[in-house]
């Protein structure tokens, strides 16, 4: 059975056993990130976005942090078309990870990369020297 219900943003939501908190993003089109937390462990996942402040207070007060899932669409030389359309570049994600008032000693994996800027984009994410910052690999199971 499916069951399409409106998430309440000013609180947590139940969903069976899941909790899962929501945050509007900066993007053209209306998107949320989310945090979704079972058994006292989180995961959060930005969604479609640019620079924004309540997902990242969602992530700081997120119990038990064991990933952040995290769109980079374009690469630094595209920070004008990142900023028109509600995305973030690498440099971008430097500046939004330290919003969160926690050290983030976990997975941050990126994904929604252009494709046509990938290779550029992996540079980049490689060149910050981020601890635990990764692209998805293909096949591989994240048990969190």
């Amino acid at each position: 059975m499916f069951e399409l219900n409106a998430l309440d943003e000013t609180k947590a939501n139940r969903i069976d056993d899941f909790e899962v908190r929501v945050a509007r993003m900066r993007h053209p089109v209306p998107t949320v990130g989310f945090v979704v937390t079972r058994d006292g462990k989180s995961i959060a996942y930005s969604a479609d976005t640019g620079s924004t402040e309540d997902f990242w207070d969602l992530v700081s007060d997120a119990p038990n942090l064991r990933a952040l899932i995290v769109e980079i669409s374009f690469p630094n030389a595209l920070q004008k078309l990142a900023d028109i359309t509600g995305h973030l570049t690498p440099g971008d994600l430097v500046k939004e990870l330290k919003k969160v008032r926690r050290p983030l000693n976990i997975p941050i994996i990126v994904f929604w990369c252009q494709a046509e800027y990938e290779k550029e984009i992996r540079k980049e994410i490689k060149d910050l020297n981020i601890s635990g910052l990764e692209f998805p690999k293909t096949g591989k199971v994240y048990s969190l």
